[in-house]
């Protein structure tokens, strides 16, 4: 009966590899999934005995590479390899998988490069990580054309080993409308040479997810900008990028997130005069819900139509000491997260009906927000490493619906709000007081 077996499952196996017996005996496996498996650190030859194998899952596992003979495996459908951080190669005649769907080899940091003839696998949908380069064995970018069944999230690794500055439209990414997300990683490389690269690289416009990591040139394409469809947009490690081009073309976009552009002074601004109203509303991102803004050391101020976006909820600004130049006014945020609080010109604000929780982390001022009084709906105010900010308890006496105020390693406001001060004519409605991680109890009468 073993040896009609369909399904070899085990959540463990103390064991370095499946005893051969198995691959000779259970002929007519299906699946064999060894996922999380974490002794075991090779598959043996004999894998090619499971001929009629279509799912084959070493996630987690140790295995360092895999043998050529599982290339016989012509009805493979599934490859799992997600977390095999010591696997360095695949089997260089992985293209002879004509059926597989699936190669999924996410975290495989110590993958250097991906055989040539993966662009054999013309059935392929999961295609989690492509890698250019790897010298004569490795993949170039053509490699990709024939792949226009692939789906869900695709990462391209390795641009700078780009051959010719055309070679990148031979993936005919415009031609894979199923792709949901796409990032983009370059390394240390021509400017120039990179720029038309990316200009090359154009998506199918149904595309919702873009992240573009250590791109060094001055300027973007202007798919980039214009992409009608992009939800999420991320733009890391930029390091030569000074200004950001105008987004606000990018009516679909909900997040945007700019991390470690180092170099980054302004972003391109579109303000209309005061009497193009319809114009403000039509140039505003209709669908922005978060933005977040980390180490950009050097930029000074954060386009309008960014700050002030209608739908904005929930804003993130770390280390980016040149937003804090004067005391700023707050956005209609759920939340407010920043090392340095926002520098926005002019607020036609009055209210703040969504806001529900404020945090401010690291701020270098001595008082709250300009406009902190308008905040009258927010229900846990959150102060975090503010060394110098200070207020009256009074300044406080606004928030009517404040359940839950914390205060952590504000030296100033620890000693103005401590255990043993009086609360009972300003926030004796509030039930929760928490400073560096203590509940404060209340004075009464």
């Amino acid at each position: 009966m073993a040896k009609k077996l369909r399904t070899f499952l085990t959540p463990t196996m103390p064991a370095r590899t499946v005893p051969i017996e198995l691959y000779r005996q259970l002929t007519c496996l299906r699946t064999l999934d060894l996922g999380g498996c974490e002794d075991i650190m090779e598959l043996p030859n004999e894998v090619e005995g499971l001929l009629h194998l279509r799912y084959l899952n070493l996630w987690g596992t140790k295995v360092s590479e895999l043998p050529e003979t599982l290339c016989n495996l012509y009805n493979l459908q599934t490859l799992q390899l997600m977390r095999c951080t010591n696997l360095h190669k695949l089997p260089d005649g992985i293209g002879k998988l004509s059926n597989l769907r699936y190669l999924q080899i996410r975290e495989t940091d110590a993958l250097g490069y991906l055989p040539r003839g993966i662009g054999r696998l013309g059935f392929l949908r999961t295609l989690s990580k492509f890698i250019v380069g790897g010298g004569s064995k490795g993949c170039k970018m053509g490699e990709l054309k024939h792949l226009n069944f692939l789906r869900g999230d695709l990462e391209i690794k390795g641009l700078e080993w780009v051959g010719g500055m055309n070679e990148a439209a031979e993936a005919e990414l415009g031609k894979k409308k199923d792709l949901h997300g796409l990032t983009l990683q370059f390394g240390d490389t021509d400017a120039e040479k990179m720029e038309v690269v990316l200009k090359n690289l154009q998506p199918h416009k149904n595309l919702e997810k873009l992240a573009i990591k250590g791109y060094p040139s001055l300027h973007f394409p202007d798919w980039v900008t214009t992409a009608s469809n992009i939800v999420t947009l991320k733009l890391s490690n930029c390091k030569n990028l000074r200004v950001l081009p105008d987004l606000s073309k990018l009516k679909s976009l909900e997040t945007l997130v700019l991390r470690q552009l180092y170099e980054m002074e302004e972003c391109e601004e579109m303000v209309p005069s005061n009497n193009e109203g319809k114009q403000e509303a039509n140039i505003q991102l209709p669908r922005l819900r978060e933005v977040v803004i980390q180490y950009c050391p050097k930029l000074k101020v954060v386009p309008y139509y960014i700050m002030f976006s209608p739908t904005l909820k929930e804003m993130s600004i770390d280390n980016c000491p040149e937003l804090g130049g004067v005391q700023p006014r707050l956005p209609p945020l759920h939340g407010v997260f920043s090392k340095s609080v926002p520098l926005v010109g002019k607020s036609d604000e009055s209210s703040y009906p969504n806001l529900k929780s404020v945090r401010i982390e690291y701020s270098p001022h001595s008082s709250l927000p300009k406009d902190f009084n308008q905040l009258t709906s927010i229900q846990s105010l959150f102060l975090d490493n503010c060394e110098t900010l200070d207020f009256e308890l009074e300044e406080l006496k606004h928030l009517t619906m404040l359940q839950h105020l914390w205060i952590y390693n504000c030296p100033i406001l620890k000693e103005r709000f401590g255990e043993g001060k009086d609360w009972r004519s300003t926030l004796s409605h509030v039930p929760r007081i928490t400073i560096n991680y203590m509940e404060i109890t209340r004075s009464r009468n």
